[in-house]
């Protein structure tokens, strides 16, 4: 049986020193002592902000490859989630299917500063009809507070073989569980639900202390006189008294001698004397 692995991936291991034939958004390349191999390693900003290294590359029709790649986290701060994506295209650039994706979730990575790295091993989906380009993307989304990710020996292999495939292997032990990630941004408040029943009366409190007498307050105006009640009965008679006559008065004045009667019709003709 004779085995023939192609690595599609042009610098995968960085080490020209710089980003040579990727594609990249908010990453370096270091020679710094986070390296998995030889002297250089990308390194993919932490914190708020994107950052992503892609490439195209061949693709036959037909086949399926087998994507590996180291990565760790840089410092004490928790990782972001990777994502990792591979999809196909024909001559025009034309979307045609998925062929892998898959994550490394955040708070999993070990701490390369510590020399310990992570490894990815997943192969793809099988390269449909036409298919000429396979495109390749490793991204982590904004975050804040979160570490640096270095990347290194990144390899996309085509593996052509006679015979069957072996079986595969048994499943490795499930590694330890990594830190708890920060708490995501609280969400909008809700709307308001609807007005619930009125609950039942509750019990009539003790009465309270008196309260203090309060001012007099000013005399109200007189008010009209009423009507004049029934005259009572008249009381009986008092007794008889014994009264003494008193003296005479004295004799007015004369008064004026009043106006002058008319005078009287005339009397009639006595007898013609003798």
């Amino acid at each position: 049986m004779s085995v023939l692995f192609t690595n599609l991936i042009s610098n995968g291991d960085f080490e020209t020193g710089s980003t040579l034939f990727w594609s990249s958004v908010n990453v370096t390349v270091t020679s710094l002592s986070v390296k998995k191999t030889n002297f250089y390693s990308a390194i993919l900003a932490g914190g708020a902000v994107d950052a992503s290294l892609s490439q195209v590359v061949l693709a036959a029709p037909g086949e399926s490859y087998t994507l590996s790649l180291s990565a760790a986290k840089i410092g004490s701060q928790i990782n972001p989630q990777l994502n990792i994506f591979l999809y196909y295209y024909d001559a025009a650039f034309t979307f045609l299917g998925t062929g892998l994706t898959t994550y490394l979730s955040a708070g999993t990575l070990p701490d390369a500063i510590n020399g310990t790295w992570q490894s990815l091993y997943e192969v793809t989906a099988p390269v449909p009809p036409n298919t000429a380009y396979a495109f390749l993307i490793i991204s982590k989304n904004a975050f804040a507070n979160t570490a640096d990710i270095a990347i290194d020996s990144i390899a996309l292999v085509k593996a052509s073989a006679a015979g069957a495939v072996g079986p595969t292997g048994p499943a490795g032990p499930t590694g330890a569980t990594g830190a708890t990630g920060n708490a995501g941004v609280t969400g909008p408040t809700g709307a308001t639900g609807a007005k619930g029943d009125t609950g039942a009366t509750g019990p009539t409190g003790a009465t309270g202390a008196t309260g203090n007498t309060g001012a007099t307050g000013p005399t109200g105006a007189t008010g009209a006189t009423g009507d004049t009640g029934v005259a009572g009965p008249t009381g009986p008679t008092g007794p008889f008294g014994l009264g003494f006559t008193g003296p005479t008065g004295p004799t007015g004045a004369t008064g004026d001698t009043g106006p002058q009667g008319p005078t009287g019709p005339t009397g009639p003709t006595g007898p013609t004397g003798l």
